[in-house]
């Protein structure tokens, strides 16, 4: 779970933060337009839970078709693979960490499972959990990325 949070804080700021954003996998290559309509689908109404965001892209995807609709589904098996080794890796992180570190990875745990919210939202949660954390805390969850 560790190495998953970084990797989607990692990755969420990289898109949203670059000059210019890039595409997921299943749309490099894809058209402007295309891309445009993707982030104006996920990023356009903060308060849209990511359930919703997610049955709106899927409703989208099979709107413009293929090839989009096969690397789509492609790309859904490899987050749900990676999903998978994360939970492994986050399991074997756990039981190393101290008693503080691991209340706080509750904290993070349930903030990345709360299906209310959204990407954005999820985010800034967890930016304000680690920030309220004891260096000492932060730090010992960030250096089991390392690990």
């Amino acid at each position: 779970m560790h190495r998953s949070i970084i990797l989607f804080l990692a990755v969420f700021t990289t898109c949203f933060t670059a000059p210019q954003r890039r595409p997921p996998p299943f749309l490099e290559g894809a058209p402007e337009a295309i891309q445009n309509e993707f982030w104006d689908l996920v990023v356009k109404d903060e308060e849209k839970p990511d359930a919703e965001i997610e049955a709106d892209l899927r409703a989208w995807i099979d709107k413009i078709g293929e090839p989009y609709k096969t690397k789509f589904e492609g790309f859904v098996a490899t987050v749900e693979k990676q999903k998978e080794r994360f939970e492994k890796q986050h399991e074997e992180l756990l039981s190393k960490l101290s008693p503080e570190a691991k209340k706080a990875d509750a904290e993070i745990t349930a903030v990345v499972r709360d299906k209310t919210l959204n990407g954005i939202k999820r985010v800034r949660k967890i930016k304000a959990i680690l920030n309220g954390l004891p260096e000492n805390v932060r730090h010992e969850l960030l250096q089991d990325q390392a690990a």
